[in-house]
């Protein structure tokens, strides 16, 4: 009888050491769970209050979402201050006996350089080049899954009412609606061209001699060109979305920034920080 009493002993004290492992780990991920949040929360926060760039979506019928800033972005180097204060934040706790982050430096920096935005399930990338900062904003699909572009440009220089310098290749399958906006003057140009070849427009002010901006399309590839004969203009650039995508429709920093460990257990998570969720 004691050696039974013994051998129910034994195996309800494997069977509570069992438990209290299990705890432990729910504890730990429940920790690495809330850790990483709080980081992924941090970094869409900075993008929000810092970028100068906004996100709208306008309405199920419209099936368009919008991204607007300024070029040059007079934020860019408030943006990255925040971002290297934050991340000079997360270095400091990164030797930490009960939690590690590690940054994923390459991908950080080209976040501070270009600021570039990536849109699923399109698989489209809008950036800015040469840096964030600077004159010109890119937009590249993968491939041509939307309906095309609409743009609307605010200029502080009225626009000519003609354009001197254009070109538009023919075609169906690619939607080009673009309003250029001045104090008393404005020009609206409406296209169907070719998601093959090389559209563009060239916009001069109402005296046809000072070019403000140029906007090509580069197959499907979209590049807004801010130039010297203007300051500053506003630039709004919307994508057309196919319905059977919207739902979906998400944006996200570029690859993964950093991941979290847990220096008592093999839990480890790698992040990929989403900034915007376009739910309808």
């Amino acid at each position: 009888m004691s050696l039974t009493v013994l051998s129910l002993a034994l195996f309800i004290a494997e069977v509570e050491k069992g438990s209290n492992e299990k705890v432990t780990e729910l504890v730990r991920y429940d920790r690495l769970h809330d850790l990483d949040t709080s980081i992924n929360e941090a970094f869409r926060e900075i993008f929000k209050v810092s970028s100068g760039i906004s996100i709208i979506y306008t309405n199920k019928t419209n099936n368009t979402f919008f991204i607007k800033e300024n070029l040059p972005n007079g934020n860019s180097t408030r943006f990255a201050q925040n971002m290297t204060a934050f991340e000079i934040f997360l270095n400091k706790t990164s030797n930490s006996p009960t939690d590690n982050v590690t940054l994923y430096l390459a991908n950080l920096a080209n976040v501070h350089a270009n600021l570039p935005l990536v849109i699923t399930p399109y698989n489209i990338t809008y950036t800015h080049f040469p840096s964030f900062g600077s004159n010109t904003i890119i937009v590249s699909p993968k491939q041509f899954n939307f309906y095309g572009y609409n743009i609307t440009i605010t200029t502080p220089i009225n626009p000519s009412t003609t354009l001197q310098t254009f070109k538009f290749v023919s075609g169906t399958d690619m939607i080009v609606k673009i309003r250029i906006m001045g104090p008393t003057q404005n020009r609206i140009i409406n296209q169907r061209v070719s998601s093959s070849g090389l559209s563009y427009l060239q916009v001069r002010d109402s005296g046809g001699t000072i070019n403000l901006f140029n906007i090509s399309f580069n197959n499907s590839k979209l590049w807004i060109d801010k130039q010297a004969g203007v300051a500053k203009i506003d630039v709004s650039t919307g994508i057309m979305m196919r319905g059977d995508q919207i739902e979906l429709l998400r944006i996200w920093y570029p690859r993964k920034l950093y991941n979290v460990t847990l220096p008592q257990s093999k839990i480890k998570t790698s992040s990929h920080v989403m900034i915007e969720s376009l739910q309808v």
